[in-house]
């Protein structure tokens, strides 16, 4: 299967990359917020387009009802969510995956800053 966006998919994870090394270990005690800022300014530098705080309506999709925000969108396609958890679980990829689909984005990634080891899972679109 091809990737989708690899250039911009790549300079997500340059920046990610960018702020797991700026932070170090207080990456851990850093807030959400301040993560997703940092975060921010590094996918600036790399000249991506990126839109905070998105709003998606579920309507069904995946049982789902209501509503709920998700961190980033870059390039008007690719779905950001910052977690700062121990390790990914499966219901935040069935989040994501629920929230590509309600949004009609191709692609999302999850970028854990909570774990002792670098750690990201991208989900496309479910068909």
């Amino acid at each position: 299967m091809p990737i989708l966006y690899p250039e911009p998919s790549r300079l997500i994870l340059d920046a990610y990359f960018a702020v797991m090394s700026r932070c170090g270990i207080t990456r851990q005690q850093q807030t959400h917020e301040a993560l997703v800022e940092i975060l921010v300014a590094e996918l600036e530098i790399l000249d991506l387009a990126v839109s905070q705080d998105i709003l998606v309506a579920y309507n069904g999709v995946f049982g789902l009802d209501g509503e709920a925000r998700f961190d980033l969108l870059v390039n008007q396609a690719i779905v950001i969510h910052v977690l700062c958890v121990p390790v990914i679980q499966s219901d935040h990829l069935r989040l994501l995956a629920a929230q590509l689909l309600a949004g009609n984005y191709p692609l999302g990634v999850l970028l854990n800053f909570g774990g002792p080891e670098h750690e990201f899972k991208w989900q496309r679109r479910p068909r």
